[in-house]
């Protein structure tokens, strides 16, 4: 679980597949130039949302499971330096991501935080790190 989440973290932020190198006291890479990379299936899913679907946090914070009962328009942004999820509702889409990005992005943090969701559609894979028009 713990390497799943690393590897979809890593991908996340640097926009290609990563290689595992250690987990816990093993190493999984000694030749990083010739080791496997991972492309893992959650950064590019799409649909409806469901907690249990996002990448690197899989349903395990709140925010992910009560999501679902928000109001539309609403949305849902992550972020995986930090362990960042936010999210928010307003008067349209735009508002809502740009809310949810604000509370997300409220730290001195180095990486953006992505759009995720808006309403109950999966948008990750725009990686967006602005509202989606």
């Amino acid at each position: 679980m713990a390497e799943e989440r690393a590897l979809e973290g890593c991908q996340l932020e640097y926009r290609t597949p990563c290689v595992l190198l250690a987990s816990d006291d093993a190493l999984h890479a000694p030749d990083v130039w010739k080791a496997k990379r991972h492309d893992m299936p959650r950064i590019h899913q799409e649909g409806r949302y469901n907690p249990e679907n996002v990448p690197v946090f899989r349903g395990i914070k709140n925010e992910l499971r009560s999501y679902g009962s928000l109001p539309a328009p609403k949305a849902i942004v992550i972020r995986p330096e930090g362990g960042r999820v936010r999210t928010a509702t307003g008067t349209t889409l735009e508002e809502a991501q740009s809310k949810a990005l604000a509370a997300c992005n409220d730290d001195l943090a180095p990486m953006p935080c992505f759009v995720y969701a808006v309403d109950d559609r999966v948008v990750l894979g725009q990686r967006s790190t602005e509202p989606l028009k």
